[in-house]
C-alpha cells in the first residue's frame, strides 16, 4: 500500500519511475504547434535562447511555438514557467526577435522563478 502511495505522489511531479506510464514524463502540446522551434541555451542557464523558422508568419503563431519551447525549458530545468522574455521598453508584451545566419528569428529570455 504504502508503494502505491508513494507512486502516485511520484507521478504528480511528473516523474514517473513506472515504464508503462512514460507517457507522462514527456511535455508535448495539446495542439500541434505551427512552428519547429530549436531551443539554443546552455541546460544549467537561466538564460534562453529559441530559434524559430517562421518567414512571413503570423506574429501569434510564432509567438505561442517560442513560448511553449521556452516553459518546457524553464519549467524542466528551473520548476517555473515564468520568463521574461527581451521585450521593447515601452510594452513588455513586444518581444524583441533577431536574425541569425540561417535567417531564423531568435527570441531570448531568462528564465525567472522559485
Amino acid at each position: 500500500m504504502l508503494f502505491v502511495l508513494a507512486l502516485f505522489a511520484v507521478s504528480a511531479c511528473g516523474r514517473v519511475p513506472v515504464p508503462s506510464l512514460s507517457v507522462m514524463t514527456r511535455a508535448v502540446p495539446s495542439e500541434r504547434l505551427p512552428f519547429q522551434t530549436r531551443l539554443l541555451s546552455d541546460r544549467r542557464s537561466p538564460d534562453l535562447s529559441v530559434a524559430v523558422d517562421a518567414r512571413g508568419a503570423g506574429l501569434d503563431a510564432v509567438r505561442e511555438s517560442v513560448r511553449f519551447e521556452g516553459t518546457r525549458y524553464c519549467l524542466r530545468s528551473f520548476g517555473s514557467s515564468r520568463i521574461d522574455w527581451i521585450a521593447s521598453p515601452a510594452d513588455p508584451r513586444d518581444w524583441i526577435a533577431t536574425v541569425d545566419a540561417r535567417g531564423r528569428q531568435v527570441y531570448s529570455g531568462r528564465c525567472v522563478g522559485r
